[in-house]
């Protein structure tokens, strides 16, 4: 996968500023977090009606003189990123599956979206017995009371020896309400040269029409990889968050380098990069990379680990993980606006059932040219196309070579210049 070097952007939001006082939430020590007690992190959070709702996977027992420790995913909110309620009376919202069950030891590395029936929250999970390692979801109508999709897990490990053969977690997800496209990206673990132990560590992109069956994108996985020999990112790249505003993905992630992992055979430092995409597919680094370091005073142990940020009106607040417990570091708003008006660039694609043709308009007034590409279920694409932006493009459910597809559900992604949007389409043959 070849990963381009931007030189700079000027729309990042690159310059982070970490919290003094971090970090701004700790674990429970008290008898009733004993769910806590072993320690807190991976958040996920969604800002809604003035308020971040965080949540995050605790480490703890069950009971005093329980001696399996287990993983289960929490919630806490606030009004300001900085002072955070946790749930009252204290407890996880999603706690490990019956005995036996694919979660029935660890819960980790949650990811909230909002959707148009509410909450949905995706999980790593594994079993007491067998390191299963897969990716599971539930839903909720409140955000506090949650049902485990009955068809988990919904993401599951590769083949023995790809790219994400040996493990899968840390899924980032967003939900595009006019295309009906969920579309995530998740750590994969793969053998290979990498770190540690021979391991591959990189950045994979699924997606989904119903959040729940995914299917992942196999013509372009990894979709971000490690970096250049000597770059901050050159051991791995992992545990992403994920921004599309006003048609621009933003990722941050944490980079591990070969020279910083070799020095002790620990890793010390981690690392924030930042990179952008136009489609979630083909990402940009940022050519100031990283963005933040474990060093950035005040200085983390443990981290910055698993970003994820959020933007509350007036700033962006990315919330991270150290040793400490919940980190805070904030970032003004630059050239990508949170004004912008994304709804404009919804693609108009008609009918969204057909079997012999459908239309595709983009849907602002520009005289530039349109670029259309067409993917099926499976990831891989299947027609490329160049249209005049002032007038519809009239497509057959033809491949590149005029071949007739197969019926099923096909991804349109429309680009113009620094502008994108999708849209979903049933081909019934």
């Amino acid at each position: 996968m070849l990963i381009l070097i931007a030189a700079g952007i000027g729309f990042c939001q690159t310059n982070w500023t970490k919290y003094l006082n971090n970090p701004v939430m700790t674990k429970d020590t008290t008898l009733a977090g004993i769910w806590e007690w072993a320690g807190i992190g991976q958040p996920t959070c969604v800002f809604e009606n003035d308020t971040t709702k965080m949540y995050y996977a605790a480490a703890g027992v069950a009971y005093i003189g329980d001696s399996i420790l287990r993983g289960r995913i929490s919630y806490a909110y606030s009004t300001d990123s900085v002072d955070w309620i946790k749930r009252d009376p204290p407890m996880p919202v999603l706690d490990v599956g019956s005995p036996g069950a694919w979660d029935s030891r660890w819960l980790d590395t949650p990811a909230i979206i909002h959707d148009n029936n509410g909450y949905k929250l995706y999980y790593y999970g594994d079993s007491l017995s067998v390191v299963y390692s897969a990716i599971g979801m539930a839903t909720s109508t409140n955000g506090i009371s949650w049902t485990k999709d009955p068809a988990n897990p919904v993401l599951e490990k590769g083949e023995l020896m790809g790219w994400d053969g040996f493990w899968v977690e840390s899924p980032a997800v967003l939900y595009d309400s006019v295309s009906d496209l969920y579309e995530m990206w998740y750590t994969g673990v793969g053998y290979g040269p990498g770190l540690p132990s021979d391991l591959r560590i990189s950045i994979g992109r699924a997606t989904s029409g119903d959040g729940s069956i995914w299917i992942k994108d196999t013509l372009h996985n990894p979709v971000l990889d490690v970096g250049a020999p000597g770059s901050f990112d050159d051991g791995w790249v992992s545990v992403p968050g994920v921004r599309k505003t006003g048609g621009i993905y933003e990722m941050w992630y944490v980079g591990a380098s070969i020279a910083d992992y070799a020095a002790d055979s620990t890793l010390d430092t981690s690392r924030v990069g930042y990179a952008t995409s136009t489609d979630g597919i083909n990402w940009i680094k940022y050519g100031g990379n990283p963005v933040l370091s474990t060093f950035d005073p005040p200085v983390d142990t443990g981290g910055p680990w698993a970003p994820d940020v959020v933007f509350d009106g007036t700033a962006y607040k990315m919330l991270y993980e150290a040793v400490g417990g919940i980190c805070l570091a904030s970032a003004p708003a630059s050239l990508i606006s949170e004004n912008r008006n994304s709804t404009l660039l919804r693609a108009v694609v008609g009918p969204t059932i057909f079997s012999r043709a459908v239309t595709i308009r983009w849907p602002l007034t520009l005289t530039s040219s349109v670029h259309a590409t067409i993917y099926n279920s499976a990831g891989q694409r299947v027609r490329s196309i160049v249209f005049n932006a002032t007038k519809p493009f009239t497509w057959h459910g033809e491949d590149d070579t005029g071949s007739r597809l197969p019926g099923g559900i096909y991804f349109v992604t429309l680009r113009a210049g620094d502008m994108s949007t999708a849209a979903k389409c049933i081909l019934l043959r």
